[in-house]
């Protein structure tokens, strides 16, 4: 593999450095920060010759970063994908307005000779409750039949099988057996029992959509949704008038916006989900960590749908209220949405969901503190509201286009979310309609009308429409997408 000398790229880092303050692509920084290397990883790490693994990166206080064997240079979040034929190790090197610069190093793994290999064996959950159940899944190369201790049967080089363990630790030995009766083998755990899990902790990292936080009920107590009296940029009050929400679902929250990326990878499984409905003047030139846009949001539920049915979990969208017929891409354009909010798999939040783990214990117009905001709601000049843009891409910083998802959070969220103001505007399940009064418990919309609520606001728009209780609306057809319209999946937890 040819490697590749910093020196012919001295002229262009050096424009850029230049021009990282202004560009909007650099990480804010102050003057003499030396770049931080957050993140460098292969994904996977281990690969059959020629196979693609993903290089992934994040950098704090950079401009550009260089890779050895690479060429060209990339801003400081990004991915990569390469097909080494034998194992390499990749030098990453971030260069930022500091002197210095920082290096770091992962390696792709190539598997030689004929096998068999097991490229992945997990469980999820990997922790349950007494009597629940967990799903082993598995990938195995060059393998003939795969056997797993503890569970009955033969089964192919990948897939999937739910288990019912019931000891305090329980582990399984996946044995994959390839052509020549040479094997491999890989443990995966399975504990049962109660596991203490807080607001904001890592809940399970789904092979498709990453990583998913743990969100836990409101408590009797509930919150307060909509805005307090006298908020600025409150809309009429109508429209966001507060009521005590009580929510008795713990669920788990994508960590960030449904991207490019995932919907690529589940369109590669299940062939049914359309293509990518990102708004085409944006097109190729947006990257895969970029997140989907001019989603319709019928849409998102096939996605949620044809998501569960990939991850063996219970489907939570029918066109009846009996619920015995799904949605799937031969009635998702029209008709009936039913949901069932007890199922395990992936689905939308409710308005309500939506706004207790964007506030995350926040009473403010947004999580972040922002102490600029005034009653020129509309303000979009870069530098007025430092606060906001600190964790959000809105009018004011994000140069008319999406971002890559979480790249921009120079503030941790209190319950490690990403992007839930700005970026793209996020789909919920409910009907629109006006708030009721008092004490409400899982509260889910209106009970008439064609108009589905969306949250958060989006790259394009001003800052009160990025505020946690500003609510929009729009059709569930594909007349109510948009360009700053996407969408982040939920799963009850039972």
């Amino acid at each position: 593999m040819m490697m590749h000398s910093r020196g012919r790229y001295r002229a262009l880092l050096l424009g850029l450095l230049a021009l990282g303050s202004t560009t909007g692509a650099a990480t804010p920084r102050s003057p003499m920060t030396d770049p931080v290397v957050e993140k460098f990883e292969a994904s996977p790490p281990r690969i059959s010759p020629g196979e693609k693994s993903t290089l992934s990166w994040k950098c704090l206080y950079t401009n550009v970063v260089t890779i050895d064997g690479i060429p060209g240079v990339f801003l400081a979040e990004g991915s990569y994908d390469v097909y080494p034929v034998a194992t390499t190790e990749y030098l990453l090197t971030a260069a930022g307005n500091s002197p210095s610069s920082t290096t770091a190093r992962t390696t792709v793994e190539v598997l030689a000779g004929p096998g068999p290999f097991v490229l992945a064996f997990g469980a999820d959950p990997s922790w349950i409750k007494t009597g629940q159940s967990s799903t082993l899944s598995w990938k195995c190369r060059n393998t003939t039949s795969v056997r797993i201790s503890g569970v009955g049967g033969s089964f192919p080089p990948a897939g999937c099988v739910r288990v019912l363990p019931i000891q305090p630790t329980s582990k399984y030995t996946l044995t994959a057996t390839g052509t020549n009766s040479s094997t491999a083998t890989a443990e995966a755990t399975v504990h049962v029992g109660k596991r203490t899990l807080l607001a904001g902790d890592v809940y399970v990292n789904d092979s498709i959509v990453g990583t998913m936080i743990f969100v836990p009920w409101t408590g009797t107590n509930g919150f307060k949704e909509g805005s307090q009296p006298g908020e600025l940029c409150r809309v009429a009050p109508v429209d966001e008038y507060q009521f005590r929400h009580v929510l008795t679902r713990n669920i788990a929250v994508m960590k960030t916006e449904v991207t490019r990326k995932m919907w690529a990878d589940l369109k590669s499984r299940q062939k049914a989900l359309p293509n990518d409905p990102s708004f085409p003047l944006e097109g190729s030139t947006r990257g895969s960590n970029h997140p989907v846009q001019s989603v319709p949001w019928c849409e998102a539920l096939l996605l949620a749908n044809l998501l569960s049915i990939e991850q063996g979990r219970k489907i939570c969208y029918y066109t009846d209220s009996s619920m015995t017929a799904p949605i799937s891409v031969r009635n998702y354009r029209g008709g009936a949405y039913y949901c069932d909010f007890s199922a395990t798999g992936y689905r939308l939040p409710t308005e309500g969901e939506w706004e207790y783990f964007c506030r995350a214990g926040t009473a403010t117009p947004f999580w972040v503190k922002e102490p600029l905001l005034d009653t020129n709601c509309t303000n979009c000049v870069q530098g007025a509201l430092k606060g906001l843009e600190s964790v959000a891409w809105f009018c004011a910083n994000s140069f008319g286009t999406t971002h890559v998802v979480g790249s921009w959070n120079l503030k941790k969220h209190p319950w490690n979310l990403y992007d839930v103001h700005g970026s793209v505007s996020e789909w919920c399940w409910d009907l629109y309609g006006a708030y009721p009064t008092g004490t409400v418990t899982n509260y889910e919309g209106g009970s008439s009308g064609d108009t589905r609520i969306f949250r958060g606001g989006g790259f394009r728009q001003a800052p009160g429409d990025c505020r946690s209780a500003r609510r929009g609306r729009a059709t569930a057809d594909i007349y109510g997408a948009n360009d700053h319209r996407g969408f982040r999946l939920v799963r009850t937890i039972p």
